[in-house]
């Protein structure tokens, strides 16, 4: 007899197990935002390694979650997840401004590589949004995980946060298993 729940499998050469099937739908949504206004500065690139917060805005909800610690997130699973930045922010009013976000992941948990980078140009002191997703395949949530990094070419720009709303956030969603 199997566990309750547990289905008999075959391997197609005459042995049986039981196993127990996995889950379907969703079992990762998670979305954190950055809780202050943040100036990177006129930087090449600079990680975002404080203020991050789980959304907690009356009607938010997580399924699993992710757990952050100085800006680096691990995975509660295995499984394949759709990761996405999206971050507001003032450009300088003077001009002249570039503004980027990236997305860097390891797999060895200290060697980070850049998976993605979306870059948004001057708009006089105008807020914009920018965006920037990738697919990760975590295989091992002890080494494979990823943090967030964004830049000014001027240093004009500043990254807006928030305690009470989603301006600058990361959202998980684990889409399927490894």
């Amino acid at each position: 007899d199997g566990s309750a729940g547990q289905v008999l499998q075959t391997d197609g050469s005459g042995n049986l197990s039981w196993v127990t099937l996995p889950t379907s739908g969703l079992t990762v949504a998670d979305t954190w935002r950055l809780t202050t206004t943040y100036d990177p500065g006129n930087s090449s690139l600079d990680f975002i390694t404080a203020n991050w917060e789980r959304d907690d805005t009356a009607g938010f909800g997580h399924i699993s979650g992710m757990t952050e610690s100085s800006g680096v997130f691990t995975f509660p699973s295995t499984g394949i997840y759709q990761l996405l930045f999206i971050a507001h922010f003032n450009t300088d009013p003077n001009g002249g401004d570039t503004y980027f976000l990236h997305i860097h992941t390891t797999t060895d948990g200290s060697n980070y590589t850049k998976r993605t980078e979306a870059g948004l140009g001057e708009d006089n002191g105008r807020p914009q949004t920018g965006t920037t997703t990738c697919l990760f395949d975590v295989t091992n949530t002890s080494t494979h995980k990823v943090k967030f990094a964004t830049g000014s070419v001027s240093g004009g720009s500043e990254l807006l946060g928030s305690s009470s709303e989603n301006k600058t956030y990361v959202m998980f969603t684990k889409i399927a298993e490894t």
